[in-house]
């Protein structure tokens, strides 16, 4: 073998070493899942919505769930409550998702103006703006 393909040699074969121990270094690197403390813990309550707009005398729906730090959601209960007299809010009766991890709400328009639904779950806030037309 000449000396020129010896050296060739060696440089494939330290090369294949190096990225071996890269490999071996990087594996025994992941002990664990990182986000492994974040399931099941209520991080964030969102809505499908954060401005709706509604008639009065009209409603509309929106949906809110809590999710954890994977956004995986979570079956938790969400409350809502109009932040004044110019819209109602009311859980939404035709909505039953299986599993319950999102919660349906309607928004009825009373009188025209701007107003907001206040969302709570899970230790969690969320408002939702409300234009009434």
């Amino acid at each position: 073998m000449d000396p020129m393909s010896e050296v060739r040699m060696n440089r494939r074969i330290l090369g294949l070493l190096g990225v071996g121990a890269a490999l071996v270094f990087t594996v025994a690197g992941c002990k664990g899942d990182p986000l492994s403390d974040a399931d099941g813990t209520p991080v964030a309550l969102t809505t499908s919505f954060t401005d709706l707009v509604v008639d009065v005398g009209n409603s509309v729906t929106f949906t809110a769930e809590v999710v954890d730090g994977r956004n995986t959601p979570l079956e938790v209960a969400i409350t809502a409550v109009a932040c004044d007299a110019k819209v109602t809010t009311s859980p939404d009766p035709d909505f039953n998702p299986v599993p319950a991890t999102t919660s349906g709400f309607l928004v009825a328009g009373v009188t025209a103006g701007t107003s907001c639904v206040n969302l709570s779950g899970g230790g969690l806030q969320a408002t939702v703006d409300v234009t009434v037309n």
